[in-house]
């Protein structure tokens, strides 16, 4: 294989593992067992800055 050959291979190697990662980070942000704790800090956060 030529230079050129593993580069093109190492880019699409790298393309793939990101995606599967930006997917898996979607799917976990947005898996409905994790509302409950989202909703939890998000009304801290808000709580905090009403007592500021």
């Amino acid at each position: 294989m030529t230079f050129d050959q593993w580069l093109l291979l190492s880019k699409q190697v790298a393309l793939v593992i990101f995606f599967i990662t930006f997917v898996g980070v979607v799917v976990w942000a947005f898996w409905p067992g994790h509302r409950q704790r989202f909703e939890q800090q998000g009304r801290r956060l808000l709580e905090e800055e009403e007592g500021r």
